[in-house]
């Protein structure tokens, strides 16, 4: 796919650091971060000539072609609201991974308990039957820094409702929901909105 010109990524944890990392030289980057960077986070920044902001959110992330917000900013952030209503699309990293990468196969592993425990034994089974999956997701690697991998070789993705929520063309081959139980009720805000985002596992 033709990568968005301008992409403006929410927080600089795991996912974001990856998603710099991949994109860095393909799109002009804007990262926002909530709390203050450390020395070493604007060194990263600047290194990769990344333009940023910390300690708050502000109308700067709204010039974009495309947002992608860590999954820790909450969907009823003021930022994302705002997004939405300039009609500018909101992609979890799972999605630009998806879209980026185009892969043959992929198993995806959702559920309130036990993903990464499932997600471990499919990778563990796929390498038994001699392929060589490429394990990543919310367990470990983000799926964003694998797609350069994967072609060719199975996908083996632990998705959480914070990603799968932000997912419009996202497509497993294999969608596995382990189990739903009451859980992150502060970030989704009602038990139907967090099944909702659960469900979009299967909604393709």
């Amino acid at each position: 796919m033709s990568l968005p010109e301008r992409i403006s990524i929410l927080g600089l944890g795991r996912t974001g650091r990856a998603l710099v990392e991949f994109l860095s030289g393909k799109a002009r980057l804007f990262l926002s971060e909530a709390r203050l960077l450390s020395p070493e986070e604007r060194d990263f920044l600047q290194e990769r000539g990344v333009r940023f902001e910390e300690g708050g959110h502000t109308e700067r992330v709204l010039s974009a072609d495309l947002l992608v917000p860590s999954p820790g900013v909450p969907p009823h952030a003021e930022v994302l609201q705002k997004a939405l209503r300039k009609g500018i699309p909101v992609w979890s990293e799972i999605e630009l991974a998806y879209r980026v990468a185009q892969p043959s196969l992929i198993v995806a592993i959702t559920g309130t308990n036990g993903k990464s425990t499932t997600t471990e034994l499919v990778g563990t089974i796929l390498r038994a039957w001699g392929a060589e999956p490429v394990v990543a997701g919310n367990i470990g690697r983000p799926a964003i820094g694998t797609v350069e991998e994967v072609w060719g070789r199975p996908w083996v993705l632990e998705v959480s409702s914070f990603q799968l929520l932000w997912t419009e063309e996202f497509r497993p081959n294999v969608g596995v929901w382990l189990n739903f139980a009451v859980d992150h009720l502060d970030y989704h805000g009602s038990l139907a909105a967090y099944f909702a985002a659960k469900a979009r596992i299967f909604s393709r």
